[in-house]
């Protein structure tokens, strides 16, 4: 792609070597537009070799290959590839892509239509390269020329080939106008990398970030060898060369630096020799004016008088100087500064699920607990809190109630790693309880994953709660106060429909809650509650709404999924946006068969009324409370 005009080509290798790589490059650019002055590539080994280094260098073409794991680095080449992807992902759905021929057609197609629809700078990337818009044959309204018309409206053989161009032509543009819409792909592009921590000095101590199937975290300790621009940092790793990202980079902190044990003593005294010499030519380019005797008379008090010191007063006298300046010991302060700039404290993280903690206290711990012992270890900690308010404090009261009742809140979802194997086996059978109620409700069911795009498919978790038992008897018969319950939930705000589908739902107000209290009074009624067991999984989803679900491996083994396929939504779950809103029409429309009447002044409320009568014979506070005269009707219906 041509980082001027978008210009966007694309060809098949068969394979990822370096002669094919060459051979590609060729026939897809060097061909028809010549050299480019740069050459910027990923780190993949068919670009990063000496062959191909020696290749650009024929044409004086600079080669930059970006750090591994770095792709933001060519943020316009993978999004533009991202483009690209969903748009062969739209056009496979109307012409199967089987053999390598049709790959490559549906290349040309996607690219053409992407080179002459997409804009840059108020032009079609065709436009800016060619001069001109690239003949359209075919179109009724571009095309002028009756050959082209009168061979799609054939009935031969030709003339049917040539209606598949067409029909393959607009299904490209089709799609690119779909990933010109992508919600995916704009929230890709509205994603920000971790920002620059600045430059680093060579035989600074940092750690890396790796993210590979072998490790995932920050990597070190690893020295600074030398960093290349704003691009590279290269770094040493026990004994090992480390190509980084300066973004994949951050200094040690205050623990990690007391653990530090430097391998290479020769190497780090390399580096800080190459860097003071460094410093000294920089500082010798700037010329300095020594001020003579008679420009400038210090002031000596009686202390100094005592150890006189010898200052030369003429060029000619400080140009007697050694060449080799001795090396002087650093003072306590020159210490500190150093500690310091070995150690910076951590970064703050960058997701939000990484900043919330409660009276972090920080300090260097001169021992680590070490144990061996079982999976699932938990450490505790108890920390003294004080009890009254400090009128000292600056944090209002109302936030420090309101964090305390947040923090309560989230506290109450249960970690597993935290129970003991009994527990952990009681949530196992919450699970496969909550499993088989969305399996008998008709939640979901099987879906090829090439059927739905990448951005119709929903992650889910698990929450695990401890639900408190409140029937006495109940509670003497399981012999415990609480029970463990698992509820399968959908993380909702991945949808892409996030911001366009309904999902209002009614509630119950205080004053129809009162109406309904005292009308059960008047009427000697009997006042019953209940809770409907799995609610959100009896709505079904909107017309049109095509939802899949990555589900967990307890839900995979249930319905026995296959590698390729994922669930499909059929009904409603926990988790979704519009949840509440399909559980609201689904039960309006069960009640209004039941004979049920909305009342006109709170959609919440429902009249029961035999025919014939207005005297209500029952009435219904939806999710609240339900109660009635006479139930002649039948609930299982």
């Amino acid at each position: 792609m041509d980082h001027g005009t978008n210009y966007h080509t694309a060809v098949i290798a068969p394979n990822r070597t370096t002669e094919k790589a060459i051979e590609k490059l060729t026939i897809g650019w060097l061909s028809w537009a010549g050299p480019p002055n740069e050459f910027i590539a990923d780190s993949a080994t068919e670009f990063n070799n000496e062959v191909f280094g020696k290749f650009l260098q024929q044409f004086n073409t600079k080669g930059i290959i970006i750090p591994p794991e770095a792709h933001w680095q060519l943020s316009k080449s993978e999004r533009h590839g991202d483009i690209l992807q969903h748009m062969l992902t739209k056009f496979e759905d109307d012409f199967p892509i089987e053999t390598y021929t049709d790959l490559q057609n549906a290349l040309t197609k996607s690219t053409s239509a992407k080179n002459a629809c997409s804009l840059r700078h108020g032009f079609s990337p065709e436009v800016l390269v060619f001069g001109k818009g690239i003949k359209v044959p075919g179109s009724v309204t571009s095309d002028d020329e009756l050959p082209a018309h009168i061979l799609a409206n054939e009935e031969s053989g030709h003339g049917l080939r040539f209606r598949t161009q067409l029909a393959m032509r607009e299904s490209a543009r089709k799609a690119f106008y779909s990933a010109d819409n992508s919600a995916a792909l704009r929230r890709a592009a509205l994603r920000r990398d971790r920002p620059d921590r600045g430059n680093y000095q060579p035989g600074e101590w940092i750690m890396f970030w790796r993210s590979n199937e072998n490790q995932k975290g920050w990597v070190g300790p690893a020295k600074v060898v030398q960093q290349d621009g704003r691009s590279s940092v290269f770094c040493l790793y026990l004994g090992n060369l480390i190509r980084a990202a300066p973004e994949h980079i951050r200094p040690v902190s205050a623990v990690e630096a007391q653990l530090i044990k430097d391998p290479h003593p020769e190497v780090s005294d390399m580096l800080q020799e190459s860097s003071r010499t460094e410093h000294r030519e920089n500082h010798t380019m700037t010329p300095i004016s020594i001020p003579t005797s008679q420009e400038v008379q210090p002031t000596v008090s009686t202390a100094d008088q005592q150890n006189p010191v010898t200052i030369p007063t003429t060029q000619s006298e400080s140009s007697q100087q050694p060449d080799q300046e001795p090396e002087m010991e650093n003072t306590p302060t020159e210490n500190i500064h150093q500690e310091l700039r070995n150690a910076i404290e951590t970064p703050v993280p960058e997701t939000d699920d990484e900043l919330l903690c409660d009276h972090l206290i920080c300090t260097d711990a001169e021992t680590f607990l070490t144990c061996e012992a079982e999976e699932n270890l938990a450490w505790r900690l108890e920390l003294n809190v004080p009890t009254e308010y400090q009128e000292t404090t600056s944090i209002p009261i109302e936030d420090i109630i309101l964090l305390a009742t947040n923090q309560k809140k989230q506290r109450t979802e249960v970690k597993l790693s935290q129970l003991t194997p009994e527990e952990r086996e009681e949530f196992e059978k919450a699970k496969t309880t909550e499993v088989n109620n969305w399996l008998q409700t008709g939640t979901v069911c099987k879906a090829l994953r090439s059927s739905l795009s990448p951005e119709q498919v929903l992650r889910c978790r698990w929450i695990h709660v401890w639900k408190p038992i409140e029937d006495k008897a109940e509670q003497e018969k399981q012999n415990k106060t609480r029970k463990a319950k698992s509820r399968l939930v959908v993380l909702g705000y991945m949808d892409p429909e996030l911001e366009t589908i309904p999902r209002d739902s009614p509630t119950l107000g205080r004053q129809s809650r009162m109406l309904i209290l005292q009308l059960i009074s008047s009427m000697k009624w009997i006042l019953t509650s209940f809770d409907i067991k799995a609610a959100f999984l009896q709505g079904k989803t909107q017309e049109g709404r095509k939802i899949g679900l990555e589900p967990v491996p307890e839900l995979a083994r249930a319905m026995k999924l296959k590698e390729n396929e994922i669930c499909r939504l059929e009904k409603s779950a926990y988790g979704l946006i519009d949840a509440p809103f399909l559980w609201f029409q689904e039960l309006d429309r069960t009640l209004r068969k039941l004979s049920f009447v909305p009342s006109p002044f709170d959609p919440c409320v429902y009249l029961l009324c035999k025919s014939g009568s207005e005297t209500p014979s029952g009435i219904i506070g939806m999710s609240m409370m339900v109660s009635a005269a006479e139930m002649d009707i039948s609930w299982n219906n």
